[in-house]
């Protein structure tokens, strides 16, 4: 009795060390479900203790619920006395611990029998698997969140292995291609894909596992045989196995349709591009027309002209125009770079051309020439935002009284007497526009007597609003002007347009129309001689000859000759090449305060702006740059026309002039 109570024991031991070793919850129960033991983990996770829990009903302690209802969950021990059967808890069951604490759990129950094979109570095996739910639930509603996705997205979706076989695939797929679900399913692409790309499978296969990713344009067919233009975006998601390829298809027909719209479209507006830039030429060729061809040549007095449209056609418009002892000058800016300023423009010139022919020599003056000119604005009947802004002028080639007015003419001319005196054209009349009735025209004319040496400097707006450098060119054009209003009128345009393409970064284009006209009476006296010369060497001591004859004991008559000899030197070699069949001419201008020299050659011309900068270099005696070099530092001014075929340089003339110097 004693070893069979003792064996008892030890058996009672090592079931109590086997079941608080088990890391599943174990209570057990007799035949009415009465609890007679709990383990340490269902102590824990219950929230009783053995010693509370033994004798009391398993639903007491044991508190299952549904997880998704909340009602109270079957009862396994009932059902296991009744079979004698184990059975597994449903995958739902929440248990409620003592205190509240909730447990997502799982596994089982079973019956406890003796020896003899009668059931004596129930153990249950119960586990927390609230973390494996979650992660479970989780997976379920991201899978849920994926398909809801891949159902609803406006393109097809494919999922086929490397050889092409679809394995899934979007109700959009089906749609798209007009199939059922288990039509697609199994089948290989090639039966879906147009001719034209089975053919280009392969490679795109082998472009796809190299990059990974692949997106291109292709054809798929419907089943009733009609294509559809296709983006296809691919991608390599396993290459386990046969491998995964994951392909998204969006349906481009309207894209493609667009595109023909917009293709169709482009080639009407080329149409109509080509159509109206011919219209341009034909304006374009009208504004060029009537632009005056030359200058009047006037014995006493010298002009000089630029013009610079800032489109390819410009509202900017000028004119010289004699009409016996009266010269009529005028500048005009008028509404518009196009069509609209060309035609303005051609009008303002015919208007006062018309007048002129017309009108008797004493009433040639600058407020009945503009006064015409606006009757005959308003009777065009034009829009109110059209309107012309013009300064007229007109000399007297006898008194070289100069009378002006000005209609809206934002720059005045600039003055410099043959005195040394400056000043400005100042006339501020309102601008001609159909708005406006005659009455509202304040035109004033002034007048101002031009003595020898004195030169005019006018120009639209254009000019001086040219912004660079963060400020505007008429903030130095004065400076430039009174610098070298003592040179010929063609000069002193060539060294403002200079001045300009320097400020404006190289170029003479600018954001508006640019133009300019120079007057100027000439000095006296002025002296001026014309030489050939052949392509020679020899010709150039018969030049020292003649020109020192010409100049006789004046002081700059060794540095004059000293440029004139280089220029010369260049123009017979470089120009000429020692063609003998050329010549080059030679112009010596004498006045009291310059002398000027120009040499011109009948060659091909160069980029002279690279060279004029360059240092003198004595080496070489081949090289054009020295002659350019010795010109620039012994003159005063050296300027080439933009051929490069014609060099002119100055030096001081015979008098200082103390206002210029001011």
């Amino acid at each position: 009795l004693k070893q069979a109570e003792k064996a008892l024991k030890e058996s009672e031991e090592n079931l109590s060390i086997i079941l608080n070793s088990i890391g599943d919850g174990v209570i057990a129960t007799d035949l009415h479900g009465n609890i007679t033991r709990l383990n340490p983990k269902a102590e824990e996770l219950t929230g009783w203790t053995q010693e509370d829990a033994r004798g009391l009903p398993l639903t007491e302690v044991f508190h299952i619920i549904d997880a998704k209802t909340g009602e109270p969950a079957f009862n396994p021990v009932h059902h296991v006395l009744k079979t004698g059967k184990g059975i597994g808890l449903a995958n739902d069951t929440a248990l409620i611990a003592r205190d509240g604490t909730r447990y997502q759990i799982g596994d089982s129950a079973a019956p406890i029998r003796d020896s003899k094979g009668k059931i004596t109570g129930v153990v249950m095996v119960f586990s927390d698997v609230s973390e494996q739910y979650a992660a479970r639930e989780a997976l379920k509603k991201s899978e849920a969140r994926y398909r809801t996705i891949v159902e609803n997205t406006n393109d097809a979706l494919f999922v086929r292995d490397f050889k092409g076989e679809i394995l899934d695939l979007n109700d959009t797929a089906c749609r798209l291609l007009g199939y059922k679900r288990e039509e697609l399913l199994g089948i290989n692409l090639a039966a879906i894909r147009s001719p034209e790309e089975q053919a280009r499978t392969s490679e795109r296969l082998g472009q796809l596992l190299k990059e990974n990713k692949l997106l291109f344009e292709g054809t798929l067919m419907h089943k009733n045989g009609s294509p559809i233009p296709v983006e296809i975006s691919q991608a390599v998601i396993s290459r386990e196995g046969d491998g995964l390829i994951q392909s998204f298809a969006r349906d481009i027909t309207g894209r493609k349709r667009n595109e023909q719209q917009i293709a169709a479209y482009t080639a009407k507006l080329e149409g109509l591009y080509q159509k109206l830039e011919a219209e341009m030429n034909k304006a374009r060729e009208v504004h060029k027309r009537t632009l005056p061809k030359e200058l009047p040549v006037i014995k006493g007095i010298s002009l000089a002209a630029h013009y610079q449209p800032a489109e390819e056609l410009g509202g900017d418009f000028y004119d010289v125009v004699q009409r016996g002892k009266k010269l009529v000058i005028y500048l005009s800016d008028v509404t518009g770079h196009g069509a609209d300023g060309a035609m303005l423009s051609v009008f303002v010139k015919h208007t006062i051309k018309g007048y002129l022919s017309f009108a008797p020599e004493e009433g040639i003056r600058p407020e009945k020439i503009l006064r015409y000119l606006s009757a005959q604005f308003h009777q065009k009947n034009l829009p109110p935002e059209y309107f012309i802004c013009t300064f007229l002028a007109v000399l007297d080639l006898e008194t070289k009284e100069l009378t002006y007015t000005a209609a809206g003419f934002q720059d005045a001319p600039l003055v410099r007497l043959g005195n040394g005196k400056r000043l400005k054209l100042m006339s501020k009349g309102l601008f001609l526009s159909p708005a406006f009735p005659d009455e509202l025209l304040n035109l004033q004319e002034k007048s101002i007597h031009l003595t020898p040496g004195t030169t005019v400097f006018f120009n639209t707006d254009g000019l001086t609003e040219q912004g660079a450098k963060n400020t505007y060119y008429g903030t130095r054009l004065p400076a430039v002007f009174y610098e070298n209003c003592h040179l010929p009128p063609s000069l002193l345009a060539q060294t403002v347009c200079e001045d300009f393409r320097n400020f404006n970064g190289g170029s003479l284009q600018g954001n508006d129309d640019i133009t300019f006209l120079i007057l100027q009476i000439d000095p006296n006296p002025k002296k001026i001689k014309r030489l050939e010369l052949s392509s020679d060497f020899a010709e150039l001591e018969h030049l020292r000859t003649k020109v020192s004859g010409i100049l006789g004991n004046h002081k700059e008559v060794d540095l004059f000759l000293a440029c004139l000899h280089e220029l010369a030197s260049n123009a017979i070699e470089h120009g000429n090449r020692l063609d003998k069949e050329k010549t080059v001419s030679v112009e010596i201008v004498i006045t009291d305060r310059f002398i000027q020299g120009s040499v011109e050659d009948q060659g091909e011309g160069f980029n002279w702006r690279n060279q004029i900068d360059k240092p003198l270099e004595l080496e070489g005696v081949a090289e054009r740059g020295r002659g350019i070099a010795m010109a620039r530092i012994c003159s005063r001014h050296l300027l080439y026309n933009d051929k490069g075929n014609r060099a002119t340089f100055i030096l001081k003339g015979l008098k200082e002039d103390n206002n210029h110097a001011s």
